[in-house]
């Protein structure tokens, strides 16, 4: 856990039992030091209810006093906590994507998708565990370019599509920075050691919302909102946001171009989807490369779940859309 200047705790919530691959970000008010409330962007999974409630007391807050749990998107790695966290929070307001309301009050059908992605409910519950319904009344959606004050901080959300339907990113006035999702990819410090700070970001295309054109709109909305730092939910606070943009388009007309392609083959099912992973693979190693250098330090596991995820949902876009 970690807090910078701007009054921004990142917690490491350990996803998928490994370091520094997904965030919590934990904000106070900073209107009035005697009355001090919170709120949470993104809560990742169950296994991290511990560290987020660790934060508030950290913090020396009431857990009375934390307003809102802020999802950027209903993917569970963003928003799996979020039943279970509610429980501890007596006061606290959900707020989500207007699509997205609907999963929260009623996760059936998210938790169906997440275990076909995942391998089947064996797999899912290692991952995320138990996934409860949330009450209604305390979700609340956000429209787009809707604005909220919090105790010092204007917060103003936009509606940013291209990763999921239900994406929404967070700019805060008080520290300028941009709480981002998956909008603006991934990047893993521990991809290489000796390079925990490396801009190897890459773009997750995740099952079954990836539109190329709508994630470079949106990453073009957000430079708009011209913060000068991005906070990302895998992984990390990015400062030079230049440098991330032009990485990440690059990535994004690259995986268009394997779309595009693959459009052309005439292949299905599993011959589709191994004919796009093989191209998927091959970016990869060459990008990490270009950014990384050839050198051994590389620690290619970190990118094993990506590829696959990203070329079922390459070839989810490919056979249906």
């Amino acid at each position: 856990m970690d807090s910078s200047l701007d009054q921004v705790v990142t917690i490491d919530t350990h996803y998928e039992n490994k370091r520094r691959r997904g965030a919590s970000y934990f904000l106070k008010t900073v209107n009035d030091p005697q009355h001090v409330h919170g709120l949470f962007v993104d809560n990742s999974t169950n296994s991290c209810l511990t560290k987020l409630l660790s934060a508030i007391d950290v913090n020396g807050i009431s857990r009375s006093d934390i307003d809102y749990l802020i999802i950027t998107h209903v993917h569970l790695d963003h928003c799996g906590c979020t039943s279970q966290l509610l429980k501890h929070l007596p006061n606290a307001t959900v707020l989500v994507h207007p699509r997205g309301k609907r999963h929260l009050v009623d996760p059936t059908r998210l938790i169906q998708s997440t275990a076909q992605v995942y391998g089947g409910m064996e797999n899912f519950e290692k991952i995320y565990g138990k996934i409860e319904k949330i009450p209604q009344e305390r979700v609340r959606t956000i429209d787009d370019g809707e604005t909220l004050d919090f105790g010092g901080r204007k917060l103003k959300f936009i509606h940013t599509r291209g990763h999921a339907k239900h994406h929404m990113v967070i700019h805060d006035s008080f520290s300028n920075a941009a709480f981002v999702g998956d909008t603006f990819g991934i990047r893993y410090p521990d991809l290489c050691y000796e390079n925990p700070d490396n801009l190897a970001i890459f773009p997750s295309t995740t099952p079954i919302d990836f539109e190329p054109d709508l994630a470079l709109k949106a990453i073009s909305d957000v430079n708009s909102l011209h913060p000068r730092r991005l906070y990302l939910s895998h992984y990390g606070r990015i400062d030079d946001i230049k440098t991330a943009t032009n990485n990440l388009v690059y990535g994004i007309n690259s995986y268009w171009k394997i779309l595009k392609e693959s459009k052309k083959t005439g292949l299905k099912g599993d011959l589709l989807f191994n004919w796009i992973k093989l191209k998927v693979h091959n970016w990869f190693v060459k990008y990490i490369r270009e950014q990384l250098g050839d050198n051994n330090r590389i620690n290619w596991k970190e990118l094993q779940a990506d590829v696959e995820l990203n070329s079922q949902g390459i070839a989810f876009c490919s056979e249906y859309r």
